[in-house]
């Protein structure tokens, strides 16, 4: 009997084609008609609230941009569905993109809703790879770099102007860009604890789901063990009358002795079942894995063919002696011993 100390392989990476992300196409959509809402009511109060002058119907046309997105997105029939990762990574470039062709025409680095740029990274941070990230973030400040330079002057009442320095403008592209840094890398340590979170909560369901499953099998077992000693007291009894009634010259004196041993042996194997279940603690001690077996092969020795225990691996190997498993791995040995022909 061997043991290999088998190693599994890290499973592959998948890529970005085929990857799933952590968010449902839907909430990029809810989150998208947010943000529209929000630059309708901004681009429509700026120019009739407070009676700024700007190319208002550019800046709608670019906002409708969006609606045909989400509509289309919607037609999909997709939203209840995870986003893959290049769909996500795509929407939120697009978002970036989107918002710095209005703030290029609402006064550039100039205009304080400059740092919604952040928003988009923030969210690929908490359901994206970070290489993709990073990309993102590269491509914001791409654009931050670009409506730096090509820009419409910022709104403001009739026959003023507000022309910030190049310094400023600088101070908020920094800005900008250290906030980038900054909310990426905690969004994305935010989201990479909930995941390990996670996988730690599944992994004690799991155990907890077999801790119960074992613990339902000792107990059918217990009660099969209790059910079945009348039956097989009366075997046993009448096996016993056979044998002794069988005279030395019958031909069936052995079978029936070999029934009275058998008969014995289920008993004993039942008598321990119901008595390791009644030893809470003996359960749910850890034994070595050498002692386990050799404990398991011990009623098979001289049998049959010869037992040989050999483990492979480093360290002591430990397992929690459970009598489901004790009697699982007893039948194994008794099938190897009453029917192998090599060691192999």
């Amino acid at each position: 009997m061997a043991i290999q100390d088998a190693r599994r392989e890290p499973a592959p990476v998948p890529s970005i084609w085929t990857a799933q992300s952590r968010v449902r196409l839907r909430t990029l959509i809810m989150l998208r008609w947010l943000a529209i809402i929000g630059q309708v009511a901004a681009v429509l109060f700026v120019r009739y609230g407070i009676d700024l002058e700007f190319p208002v119907g550019w800046a709608m046309a670019a906002i409708a941009v969006s609606v045909a997105l989400n509509l289309g997105l919607i037609a999909t029939r997709r939203s209840q569905e995870l986003a893959r990762e290049w769909e996500a990574a795509a929407q939120l470039a697009y978002d970036a993109v989107q918002l710095a062709v209005l703030l290029a025409l609402t006064g550039g680095l100039q205009n304080p809703f400059v740092f919604l740029f952040i928003a988009p990274v923030a969210v690929s941070a908490t359901i994206l790879r970070p290489s993709i990230t990073a990309m993102l973030a590269a491509l914001t400040f791409a654009c931050v770099a670009v409506i730096s330079v090509w820009r419409l002057p910022l709104p403001w009442p009739e026959g003023g102007t507000l022309e910030l320095p190049v310094l400023y403008e600088l101070g908020v592209a920094a800005a900008l860009l250290v906030g980038l840094g900054f909310t990426s890398v905690y969004a994305w340590r935010v989201a990479a604890e909930e995941e390990r979170l996670n996988i730690a909560l599944a992994a004690v369901q799991a155990v907890l789901a077999r801790e119960q499953t074992l613990s339902a099998l000792g107990g059918l077992a217990a009660a099969a063990a209790h059910e079945l000693g009348t039956p097989l007291a009366t075997i046993h009894l009448v096996a016993k009358e056979l044998a002794r009634d069988a005279g030395a010259d019958d031909p069936h004196a052995e079978d029936f002795a070999l029934l009275v041993t058998q008969s014995e042996r289920c008993r004993a194997i039942l008598g321990q079942l119901s008595a390791m279940r009644e030893q809470g603690d003996v359960m749910v001690q850890r034994a070595p894995i050498r002692a386990l077996l050799e404990e398991v092969a011990s009623p098979h020795e001289g049998l049959g063919a010869e037992i040989s225990i050999t483990i492979h691996g480093e360290g002591p190997l430990e397992i929690r002696r459970m009598p489901e498993l004790v009697h699982a791995l007893g039948g194994f040995v008794e099938n190897a011993v009453g029917f192998a022909k090599s060691a192999s």
